[in-house]
């Protein structure tokens, strides 16, 4: 995996953490995203980026013309469309968890991995587009 993301070219820095097989912190375009893998689940990779919304945040979003209703439906449509899972996507915005989890199987090579971080990077790009869109982007952030 991090021969992968070297070869990759990506800004990685290691995060370790006890129940961690491994934790890294990728930077793409400036984008940060979570790679891990649990010890107590070590058939799949997770990928993760986190937003943080702020008071000031939700005040811009709510005074969109089409309704709070209308960026959370958005945000829901858009990131299932790429496969992701998510958390937090309710108003007001706190926290919001957006993942990917990859099976690792006989046929898991650096292509597929590739492609889950790509997905995520999308849905990252999507996500704060589709905010953007109604005001100031929100913070983006990982442990």
């Amino acid at each position: 995996m991090r021969d992968w993301l070297d070869k990759a070219g990506v800004e990685i820095r290691n995060a370790p953490e006890p129940e961690l097989q491994f934790n890294y912190i990728v930077s793409l375009n400036s984008r940060k995203v979570r790679v891990y893998q649990e010890r107590r689940d070590p058939q799949y990779i997770c990928l993760q980026t986190i937003f943080m919304f702020t008071d000031h945040d939700n005040k811009i979003i709510s005074c969109h013309q089409k309704g709070v209703s209308s960026l959370i439906r958005d945000l829901r449509i858009h990131l299932a469309m790429l496969g992701m899972h998510f958390s937090g996507i309710s108003f007001p915005l706190e926290k919001v968890f957006i993942s990917k989890k990859v099976l690792i199987t006989d046929q898991f090579n650096e292509y597929e991995f590739s492609s889950a971080l790509d997905r995520v990077e999308a849905a990252w790009v999507i996500f704060t587009e589709v905010v953007t869109g109604y005001g100031e982007s929100p913070s983006s952030e990982s442990k």
